[in-house]
């Protein structure tokens, strides 16, 4: 059937559009492939007192997720009693360690203990200004819903933890709870991590922007 459209197409002078068409994947497909990567991370103080971000494996018991979604103000030490992480199909939460962290560079390493077996993500070796790019996250703490959108700089220079960053810009609407998750390209690679949103000069959040961590300094903190 496939051939026969491309046939088709092709007296109209299109077979090169149905066969670039055929060989991309879904965003139902990218979702399903990748969300076994990512977790939801909830800290709690104490039983009553809750926080939620996302984290993702790096390995099969290493995940990625940003300091600040867990650790203090002053950059010292996680602020909560227990933290916890559960896939888009469990319902209980499985307990984590903080094992390394960078507060500056705002990246948390932790160690998964569970019996792991499933996606692990590699990282991006370059990131290129206009390329698709993906997210996956636990936005509003709803669950590990599915974004999409465009890498709109690859590399901008940015005030953050009170010095000048290189970050990611992308197209992508996150919400409290998406910090500390994967941006992926077309292959599946991380090309960074979602740590916040600016604000306009009337103090007002941009809503269909984010700014990421890049790989390369995720590359450098796991290694």
């Amino acid at each position: 059937m496939v051939t026969k459209a491309i046939k088709a197409c092709a007296a109209m002078g299109a077979a090169s559009l149905i066969l670039c068409s055929c060989g991309e994947a879904s965003s139902q497909e990218r979702y399903q492939d990748n969300v076994a990567g990512v977790v939801e991370l909830r800290g709690s103080v104490d039983e009553s007192n809750f926080d939620y971000a996302s984290a993702w494996f790096v390995s099969p018991t290493l995940l990625v997720t940003c300091f600040h979604a867990i650790g203090n103000s002053e950059g010292e030490a996680s602020i909560f009693d227990d933290l916890g992480v559960r896939f888009f199909d469990e319902n209980e939460y499985t307990s984590v360690t903080m094992v390394d962290f960078d507060s500056a560079e705002d990246i948390a390493l932790l160690s998964y203990k569970g019996s792991h077996s499933r996606k692990s993500f590699g990282l991006a070796a370059e990131c290129r200004t206009g390329e698709f790019c993906f997210n996956i996250g636990n936005f509003n703490n709803y669950g590990l819903s599915y974004k999409e959108g465009l890498v709109s700089l690859s590399s901008v220079n940015m005030e953050y933890n009170g010095m000048k960053q290189s970050f990611i810009q992308c197209t992508l609407g996150i919400r409290p709870g998406d910090s500390g998750s994967p941006i992926l390209n077309e292959s599946n690679e991380v090309l960074g991590m979602v740590a916040y949103r600016s604000r306009n000069n009337a103090g007002t959040v941009e809503q269909n922007f984010c700014y990421g961590i890049p790989s390369s300094r995720i590359g450098s903190a796991v290694n």
